[in-house]
């Protein structure tokens, strides 16, 4: 089965952050005091206002289960014969119990090598957080190489004549390692996994897929590729095209690519080849392209104006293939007495990124969240207070993340 090309044009809000774009191929970071700081949960102060929404509640509050379990360990495992340890973070939310199906997330590369040691599983807890909430039991964790993980560097290429497809199985070897030691936990459903990548961890999760791995239901590729290691420069397009087009002739399991208009690591005119290249050889895989994000797309997996947009492609993606993800259904309660143009502003909650909060005012005319902090509790503060100053009058809490909280 092959999906569609579908191309997106968005004009994402103007937020305020303190947030810069480094060259690497990860995440953003923040300069502060001119020091180079990891960029951990720093982006709280992004906020979204909802105004004129006018709902219908009933009395009786619940206590919103859902809290997360972090843990921060160096996962033991076994890459040809030879013992690593890799710095690892597992999360996932005390709402959900049994085994839960395992959401694997593959970081990027930074064009700096000395950069390396800098990356932490802890820098994607934002994105762990999004996907716990949704019911997976997630896994962040450093490749060989990086962070506080066990080396040396697996995945290194020359610019001149690169081997990307070597590069990428490197990488891939680590991601199998993982997948083998998680698949083992009590609390995990080794028969449903999701891949997911950014940048070179995009790359690495499509060579893993071809590898044909046992209970991998989906990958998503999240601006996913390798050999961009100069600004606007490419060290092989064809090369990289290649490569991924040999991926897809043994892959079978649905991926999902998303990538925005300005990515100046991998352009639209080179993704669409990839992409055809992947599909041509037999792999499954939609394209969605966004129009331009940030002052660079190829960040779109951790920027909030990213996730606002990709979020929803996921969950879309979750329900095509029966995976887990949040609940419409006690949300349609609320959107269903709004006039049609307000009831979007329940749709852009849901769409936002976690943890958030929902408030509306005691006469149901004003509302306001708080989204993408590390803390509920800040959530359900900022949101009280925001909805309170709007309003003037007292406002009540209604959702946190995906629990609606007023019966």
């Amino acid at each position: 089965m092959l999906l569609e090309v579908r191309a997106y044009t968005c004009h994402p809000a103007t937020l305020k952050t303190r947030l810069t774009l480094d060259e690497d191929m990860g995440w953003p970071r923040q300069r502060e005091d001119g020091v180079l700081r990891k960029f951990l949960c720093r982006i709280a102060l992004i906020k979204s206002v909802l105004f004129g929404l006018c709902v219908a509640l009933g009395g009786g509050v619940a206590v919103a289960k859902g809290a997360l379990v972090v843990e921060d360990i160096a996962l033991k495992v076994d890459i040809r014969g030879r013992g690593y340890a890799l710095e690892t973070m597992i999360v996932k939310s005390d709402a959900f119990s049994g085994r839960l199906p395992i959401a694997l997330i593959a970081h990027g590369s930074p064009r700096d090598r000395n950069l390396r040691p800098q990356f932490h599983a802890r820098a994607l807890l934002p994105q762990a957080r999004d996907l716990a909430h949704r019911g997976w039991l997630v896994v962040v964790f450093m490749r060989r190489g990086f962070g506080n993980s066990d080396g040396p560097f697996a995945e290194g290429f020359v610019c001149a004549t690169p081997d990307f497809r070597q590069a990428l199985a490197m990488a891939a070897e680590d991601i199998a390692a993982v997948h083998k030691v998680i698949a083992a936990r009590s609390d995990a459903d080794s028969a449903r996994v999701l891949g997911i990548g950014s940048s070179a961890g995009g790359g690495a999760m499509l060579a893993w897929a071809a590898t044909r791995p046992e209970g991998l239901v989906g990958v998503v590729n999240i601006a996913g590729g390798t050999g961009a290691l100069l600004p606007e420069r490419h060290c092989d397009e064809d090369g990289l095209i290649a490569t991924i087009g040999a991926f897809g002739v043994q892959a079978r399991a649905p991926t999902l690519w998303l990538y925005a208009q300005n990515d100046s690591y991998f352009p639209p005119a080179l993704v669409r080849r990839m992409h055809a290249a992947y599909r041509k050889s037999g792999g499954i895989a939609e394209l969605v392209t966004f129009g331009p994000v940030g002052k660079d797309g190829h960040f779109i997996s951790s920027l909030y104006e990213g996730r606002v947009l990709w979020l929803p492609e996921l969950d879309r993606f979750l329900r095509m293939h029966q995976l887990p993800t949040w609940d419409p259904q006690p949300f349609d309660v609320v959107s269903r007495p709004l006039h049609p143009s307000q009831r979007a502003v329940v749709t852009t909650y849901l769409n936002a990124p976690t943890e958030k909060v929902l408030a509306i005012s005691r006469d149901h005319r004003h509302a306001w969240f708080w989204s993408n902090t590390g803390d509920v509790r800040e959530a359900r503060r900022k949101s009280r207070e925001g909805c309170e100053r709007a309003a003037k009058q007292p406002c009540q809490i209604v959702a946190e993340n995906f629990t609606r909280t007023v019966r």
